[in-house]
């Protein structure tokens, strides 16, 4: 809708043939609405990817996580990692968009001054060239977000579910110091031995 936008505007601007206003109207429309709608697709992705990555990196903190595990994504590093490359493939698209209706804008603003039949064939090569250009960079673009996304979202599913790392890091029970409590009672018990024990009594013999 944007690039057909843009198409119909460029075409109904040349001074020999300039289009009525409602169809430029009905462009600039296009163009208009093609762009709100692009642009919402973008903010969607790099919101589901915001929670996603938020979520990932609470699990980090509060769960266990191995060399056993098939994740892709272990550490606060490899996060980042794959942060940085989601972002760079974000911004190669939306420059993607950008060049295409800059490439085209320009082409509409040099060519007008020229006559209408090397302006339609300029046009049409310039939007060929851009559109190729702009939709090669775009799709790997979108893959490489598609990836990072994914490969955050099976490394979170995994890691929710391993233990918290609170659980392995519990202290063990304290014993009893029963030990202190039967020497004590020995103690107590030798103590009432030495206090009923009576020495045999002397016999004394009077002599008359």
């Amino acid at each position: 809708m944007m690039a057909a936008g843009q198409i119909a505007l460029s075409l109904g601007l040349h001074p020999e043939h300039l289009a009525s206003f409602r169809l430029l109207l009905q462009g600039g429309l296009s163009l208009v609405l093609g762009s709100v709608v692009i642009a919402s697709g973008m903010l969607g992705l790099a919101d589901s990817y915001e929670r996603v990555a938020v979520r990932l990196h609470q699990l980090l903190g509060t769960k266990q996580s191995g060399q056993d595990l098939e994740v892709a994504v272990q550490t606060s590093a490899d996060l980042i990692r794959q942060n940085r490359s989601f972002w760079k493939a974000y911004y190669k698209s939306a420059l993607a968009l950008c060049l295409f209706l800059g490439g085209i804008l320009g082409l509409t603003i040099v060519l007008t001054e020229g006559g209408f039949l090397s302006y339609l064939v300029g046009l049409g090569l310039g939007i060929a060239f851009f559109g190729l250009l702009a939709a090669s960079l775009s799709f790997t673009a979108l893959r490489h977000m598609r990836r990072a996304h994914q490969t955050l979202e099976h490394s979170a599913g995994i890691l929710d579910e391993q233990p918290d790392i609170a659980d392995e890091f519990l202290a063990p029970e304290e014993p009893q110091p029963a030990t202190r409590w039967v020497l004590r009672r020995s103690q107590n018990a030798r103590t009432r031995q030495v206090k009923f024990h009576r020495r045999p009594s002397q016999v004394t013999v009077r002599r008359y």
